[in-house]
């Protein structure tokens, strides 16, 4: 009774508690899961929701292209023989037995999970589980089962041998099975994406620091993708407390930017901006950037309602640093574990509390 029964039960925690039907009621019309510590997937989901509306999907996967084999759940369709199809999906390591007893029933070579023709993927798109899902239909697909979802059983062997388990075996479901209480004829899709920065995941403390380096080289390249100045860092270059090169600390929230093209919209005056590489940056809110010189840290923050033009603004101070983290029953949990802390030194900010129109032609030089 202590098992956990895993995370397809918060469809039945949404359904029982009526929180899914109150927020079909208020008229939100799409639910956004997400699950593991993949924090960049954000930055996916406005084009993942695109193409939920734009093709009226009752459930879409957001997936990447995925390797033949490779240990990541995939999506595919599995028609019975009357016909009768379902786009679900499929753990990594029922796949490949999948297709090798349907080949070997074909009369087809048992190839299993191979790559198409010269391409170097699957053809069947790996699941980050990331889970677009209709409102206006979620209730009534729950309701005949009360919420519950698919179970299963995978249990750990000690040895080959499959004697002996591990840990006792539990039921288990999963979020992303709520496929398989769609009807036949509902629309589920996929929407793949090539970028490789969409799967991010943190599995162990030590890819807490290179997940964090590749938010701030995303964003980087989205600032010089508007023409904005700023240094990459490259593998001669030395390394901070974290074991990483140095590199531009850029944090571009979703009240400022969530598309690259938007960036490039907040940035008009891109090639007229420098951001050196020791530089943190954090923008939040309706802020248009001119010109930006900056050497150190910067906050500018807007509330809604607020409009803000930085027509000129330099900023050289102290800034901020990586240092090791310190020991001790008062250091924050999340600094125990990844190791490091943020000194800040000095920080200029910038904060528009109350809504109106804004320009910024400023000096700040400590």
């Amino acid at each position: 009774a202590t098992k956990p029964h895993g995370h397809g039960d918060v469809h039945a925690l949404l359904h029982r508690s009526g929180v899914a039907a109150d927020w079909a009621a208020a008229g939100m019309r799409w639910a956004v899961f997400l699950q593991d510590t993949n924090s960049m997937t954000f930055r996916a989901v406005p084009s993942l929701l695109g193409v939920s509306v734009a093709q009226n999907l009752q459930l879409n996967f957001c997936c990447i292209p995925r390797k033949p084999k490779q240990e990541i759940g995939a999506v595919a369709q599995l028609v019975a023989p009357g016909g009768t199809a379902m786009t679900c999906n499929i753990e990594y390591n029922q796949l490949d037995p999948l297709l090798r007893a349907v080949q070997r029933l074909e009369g087809k070579p048992e190839t299993g999970d191979t790559a198409l023709g010269d391409a170097d993927v699957s053809p069947f798109p790996g699941n980050i589980n990331i889970l677009v899902i209709d409102l206006t239909r979620y209730t009534a697909t729950l309701s005949p089962t009360d919420g519950i979802i698919p179970e299963f059983v995978n249990p750990k062997y000690v040895d080959g041998s499959r004697t002996s388990f591990k840990s006792p075996t539990r039921l288990e479901c999963m979020m992303q099975d709520y496929a398989k209480l769609l009807p036949p004829d509902a629309l589920v899709g996929t929407t793949c994406y090539t970028e490789p920065w969409v799967f991010n995941p943190v599995k162990r403390p030590a890819m807490l620091a290179t997940s964090e380096q590749r938010q701030y080289l995303m964003n980087a390249r989205y600032l010089r993708a508007a023409g904005v100045e700023l240094p990459f860092p490259t593998a001669s270059d030395p390394q901070d407390v974290r074991g990483l090169p140095q590199v531009a600390c850029v944090q571009l929230l979703p009240g400022f930017a969530c598309s690259k093209r938007e960036v490039q919209r907040r940035f008009p005056g891109g090639p007229d901006c420098r951001i050196s590489a020791r530089s943190t940056l954090i923008l939040d809110g309706d802020i248009t950037v001119d010109r930006l010189d900056l050497d150190g840290a910067l906050e500018i923050h807007a509330v809604p309602g607020a409009q803000v033009r930085v027509k000129r603004l330099v900023v050289r101070n102290a800034g901020c640093r990586f240092v090791r983290a310190e020991q001790g029953v008062d250091v924050p949990a999340q600094v125990q574990i990844r190791g490091y802390d943020i000194e800040r030194m000095a920080v200029t900010k910038l904060v528009f509390d109350a809504p109106g129109s804004y320009e910024v032609d400023e000096v700040h030089e400590a």
